[in-house]
């Protein structure tokens, strides 16, 4: 399966989410995959307000998180642009609180899924299995002028590589140099995350925030950087633990 996360498809679905303490969020949808529990990659975006804290909680799936705006904490660690967490299924994480400026997040999925569960709220609802989470350092984004100059392609881990294939490493590319060979062999896929520039990749061009999810089992298409050079995210997601069935 390949997939592609748009900002035009975030545009039409941007909406209104209220939250249980009665504020408003806003929440868009970029790559919105079917309910197919076995791959159904999902990319949405929260902008979460000033000041405002979603309690500690957890999903039924592994996911990303990657904080692109304002600023704020996942329980007590700082999450200013960019920085990418990893949460494995079952594993609570959080609270995430927004500073004065509110905070902006996607969240990236190889499963779509309704919601999570408030650690407050889960009695009963917590299957026995590994839980695992990972914060990366910040990433610096690049400038348009420094992609231009860059003069060779440079590759930096952003979490290192796991066993089950878990893994994110930045890649930032002059303009029209290739896209380096980078699908796991046993995670379920990989997401590319574009930062900064343009990233060409088979017949479609990944703007600013824009994605594309390849399941394992796909061959990663053909691509080069855009003539400003590109800076984009290679998350490889793990498949859910089999402690998990389901």
């Amino acid at each position: 399966m390949i997939a592609i996360g748009s900002r035009s498809h975030a545009e039409r679905t941007r909406r209104d989410r209220v939250y249980r303490d009665g504020s408003i969020w806003k929440k868009s949808e970029w790559m919105l995959g079917d309910r197919d529990q076995a791959l159904s990659p999902t990319v949405f975006l929260i902008e979460q307000p000033a000041d405002r804290t979603l309690p500690a909680h957890f999903h039924h799936n592994n996911q990303f998180q990657i904080f692109v705006g304002g600023a704020g904490k996942i329980g007590a660690r700082p999450t200013e642009p960019v920085t990418v967490h990893y949460a494995g299924a079952y594993t609570a994480y959080g609270p995430i609180s927004a500073g004065e400026q509110g905070v902006q997040y996607f969240t990236l999925r190889s499963r779509f899924e309704e919601g999570g569960v408030y650690v407050s709220d889960a009695k009963g609802k917590w299957p026995d299995g590994p839980r695992r989470h990972a914060t990366s350092k910040p990433v610096p984004l690049r400038s348009a002028d420094a992609l231009r100059d860059l003069g060779a392609i440079e590759t930096s881990v952003v979490i290192p590589r796991a066993d089950d294939g878990l893994a994110v490493d930045c890649h930032m590319l002059p303009p029209e140099a290739g896209v380096p060979a980078m699908l796991p062999d046993v995670a379920a896929g990989i997401f590319l995350f574009v930062l900064q520039g343009e990233l060409c990749i088979g017949d479609v061009t990944l703007a600013k925030h824009e994605s594309m999810f390849v399941s394992a089992d796909e061959a990663m298409p053909s691509g080069v950087a855009g003539p400003q050079g590109v800076q984009f995210l290679a998350l490889a997601i793990p498949q859910r633990d089999p402690a998990y069935a389901g």
